[in-house]
């Protein structure tokens, strides 16, 4: 069985509290990433999105040795999860562990230099399979 198959088949034996984890490892992997406290990302968000989400709300999307309570990221607002994805340069779908590509924010970039993102990063697909 290749990877691909092995992949779908467990997706399609995913329960709720794995769908869970996952979510909460990519949260944690992405404010990681940034070197971000719960506090500092708290302020981030309410900056650049106005929303409020209490630090505790954070910790209850992640899986953290002081908050570790199962399926509490599935119920997590919509345009939370859109803002998560804004903030880290992902799809929500990256989130939700559907997919496993990041994205990158070109808006507000001119089509000649997103034809050039796009280049650079054909640029690179060629140089991994080397």
């Amino acid at each position: 069985m290749n990877q691909a198959s092995m992949d779908m088949e467990f997706e399609k034996t995913i329960t709720p509290s794995a769908e869970s984890i996952k979510i909460a490892n990519r949260l944690k992997e992405l404010r990681s990433k940034k070197e971000l406290s719960f506090e500092q990302l708290k302020k981030v968000l309410f900056e650049e999105y106005n929303i409020k989400i209490s630090v505790d709300s954070l910790k209850n999307y992640e899986i953290t040795e002081d908050h570790i309570r199962a399926n509490s990221n599935l119920g997590m607002r919509i345009e939370y999860l859109n803002c998560f994805a804004d903030f880290y340069g992902v799809t929500t779908d990256y989130l939700l562990g559907v997919d496993t590509g990041k994205t990158v924010n070109v808006s507000g970039l001119l089509d000649s230099q997103i034809d050039t993102i796009h280049n650079i990063i054909a640029e690179f697909h060629k140089a991994n399979k080397k």
